[in-house]
């Protein structure tokens, strides 16, 4: 954004504190930065890619291209990340290059999520299954019928609720739970007829079926919480502390 000439930067705790009446040219520089740093790191992996070429390990590669989570640019009054579950935050690019470029150019529609990104390598790697892993394979899912759920969750909520959505298999609808003070509040969408999720579907139907399957997956959480093993604590040293504190992991 070369022609910009404002004040705003991109610089996190700086930007972070502007309200949603911010100039529409603030908000478009913002943007531009972000996607400037999209173009950085598409170049970068294509230098990587061409690298591994060049040294004759591209072919035999499993390589897995994708992101933790979006952005959000007060799309839904918000900025940053974590603080919302709106598709904004979710949809993310998975690019997954198999050895020999098996399924090569295949591009699936079939919704996927991040837990089925581990078990995939263990599959591809024939390697033995993690019975921790909470995902499925994607080599699986592409030969089933089944279209499995997604979720996803978030407590680093402005008002200090926990955040969870779901979109069921095939469907369109998907459910973003508020859980508060023992309060859960359900608000659906079409992302088929409102793929900003800017208007809330009214399906009273609809939303108990998806509150009890939101009571089941709480179950399961715990239940897994409850099972799982202590993992020993990690140590990190000033060098490893300071790296983070340079990520903006750490103030």
């Amino acid at each position: 954004d070369p022609t910009y000439t404002g004040a705003t930067s991109g610089i996190w705790w700086e930007f972070k504190e502007l309200e949603e009446d911010i100039e529409p040219r603030d908000l478009h520089h913002i943007e531009a930065l972000y996607d400037g740093e999209i173009a950085y790191v598409d170049r970068h992996v294509e230098r990587l890619l061409q690298e591994m070429k060049r040294l004759n390990v591209f072919d035999k590669a499993l390589i897995v291209v994708t992101s933790d989570h979006g952005e959000e640019f007060l799309d839904h009054g918000e900025w940053e990340h974590q603080k919302t579950l709106y598709e904004e935050q979710l949809r993310v690019p998975l690019l997954v290059k198999l050895p020999e470029s098996r399924r090569a150019g295949e591009r699936v529609k079939r919704q996927v999520s991040l837990v089925d990104v581990a078990p995939t390598v263990i599959e591809v790697l024939e390697l033995p299954p993690e019975g921790s892993f909470q995902g499925t394979s994607l080599l699986s899912v592409f030969n089933e019928s089944k279209r499995p759920e997604v979720w996803a969750e978030t407590e680093h909520t402005l008002d200090g609720s926990h955040l969870i959505s779901l979109r069921r298999g095939a469907s369109a609808v998907k459910a973003i739970f508020r859980r508060k003070d023992q309060v859960t509040s359900t608000t659906l969408f079409n992302l088929r007829t409102d793929p900003l999720e800017s208007v809330p579907l009214e399906d009273p139907r609809a939303r108990e079926r998806f509150h009890k399957r939101l009571e089941a997956f709480v179950s399961e959480s715990e239940a897994r919480r409850e099972g799982k093993r202590v993992s020993p604590p990690v140590e990190l040293d000033a060098e490893e502390l300071e790296r983070l504190r340079a990520l903006g992991y750490l103030r």
